[in-house]
């Protein structure tokens, strides 16, 4: 199976997003589509143990990134709920410290992302 299901690509949604700044995805808004909003959805798919299950029953990921993404589950789910604004997102230490797990994720996944183009669908270099 192609690692084109939307289950993968809300992992891509997630680590993509997660490794901006807000003000580089404010142009994605809409009335809509709110980031944070869209962010939050995509953590709740793209990360939950049944994903991360199916990731690894088709050998997309191997058990220490099934681990790793947990932990990282984990430690966005420990992200205080008074942090999820626009303002927060770029500068509190658990986003900073979160976009920089993201992008270390990104790498060890070995996924090449340029973002999104004009019509908001991401775009994935395999």
């Amino acid at each position: 199976m192609k690692k084109e299901t939307s289950i993968w690509i809300n992992l891509y949604n997630t680590l993509f997003v997660i490794s901006s700044m807000y003000e580089d995805l404010q142009h994605l808004e809409s009335s809509v589509f709110e980031v944070l909003d869209e962010l939050e959805s995509s953590i709740a798919d793209g990360l939950r143990q049944k994903s991360l299950n199916f990731y690894r029953e088709n050998n997309w990921i191997d058990e220490d990134q099934e681990k790793e993404l947990q932990k990282f589950h984990q430690f966005l789910d420990g992200i205080d709920a008074k942090y999820w604004n626009e303002y927060d997102f770029d500068n509190s230490e658990d986003w900073i410290l979160a976009r920089a797990w993201a992008k270390s994720i990104i790498q060890k996944l070995d996924i090449k992302m340029n973002g999104w183009n004009s019509t908001g669908e991401i775009v994935i270099e395999e």
